[in-house]
């Protein structure tokens, strides 16, 4: 029995988030029913970290364990031909077993895209969050700042979070805007339930002038789920993926996209 670990691009439209679901369609479950058409045998894979209907994934990691003996490129190239257009394998590695996609990771990193002022959500729509107005990038910016480090981010989640502890570090919350596009990139130890798209809403409220940088501030020291009354939309978040030990030398999503010239 060996371990595999892959890498996992999707497009969230069509899903009810990466977790198996009852009766609606999920990315895990294409997934698994792809690798047991390959395989020939039942498979149940591990993730990095869950995301939620309608949320993409540009560099899911998941493992799980098979005694079939197949080649790194056959599992990329069988596995890809049983899934559907909107979910890909990008590369296969086998790793020792004491690898674990969740609990190996070190952080996790997530970017959400907005596209400024766009009148038409034709193009956009399923794949970035579309607004008319213009945002302030400095002022989101400086209220950023707030949420690095470590805090009790009990104002970011919702009521359904089952995370045990609401302590999560923070240790990058970068805004970039080029032309009309502009891009949240966080990296975290880990997220709550909805943490991201929370913290976007309310850095989108200073950025259109509705609150002050300090404001975000204010949310925080509550440390109250009924501190923040919304979230941006699921559309615009990408989980970019974890990062891992060294020693397991697996490709991470900023390398494959320097490789590329992005």
């Amino acid at each position: 029995m060996k371990r595999h670990v892959m890498g996992i691009a999707y497009h969230g439209k069509q899903y009810y988030g990466w977790q198996i679901q009852p009766k609606d369609p999920s990315v895990q479950a294409a997934l698994q029913l792809a690798l047991e058409k390959f395989s020939l045998k039942p498979t149940k894979v591990t993730c990095a970290g869950r995301t939620d209907r309608g949320v993409h994934g540009a560099q899911q990691c998941i493992h799980f364990d098979s005694d079939v003996d197949r080649p790194s490129h056959s599992w990329v190239k069988g596995t890809n031909a049983f899934l559907p257009d909107d979910v890909q394998v990008l590369w296969h590695r086998f790793v020792d077993d004491d690898f674990h996609a969740r609990f190996s990771a070190t952080s996790r990193r997530y970017c959400y895209l907005i596209k400024q002022n766009e009148h038409s959500q034709v193009l956009w729509q399923d794949n970035a969050y579309v607004i008319k107005e213009a945002l302030d990038v400095k002022l989101m910016q400086d209220a950023a700042k707030y949420l690095i480090g470590e805090h009790d981010f009990s104002s970011f989640r919702v009521s359904q979070c089952q995370a045990f502890s609401p302590i999560r570090t923070i240790r990058q919350c970068d805004i970039m805007c080029h032309n009309d596009w502009l891009f949240i990139r966080l990296e975290a130890n880990a997220f709550l339930h909805h943490m991201v798209r929370i913290i976007v809403y309310t850095l989108m409220k200073v950025g259109l002038g509705h609150e002050s940088p300090a404001w975000v501030k204010s949310r925080l020291d509550a440390q109250s789920r009924e501190a923040i009354d919304n979230m941006a939309p699921a559309c615009g978040l990408y989980f970019e993926g974890a990062t891992y030990p060294e020693n397991y030398e697996l490709p991470n999503f900023y390398t494959m996209m320097a490789k590329e010239g992005v």
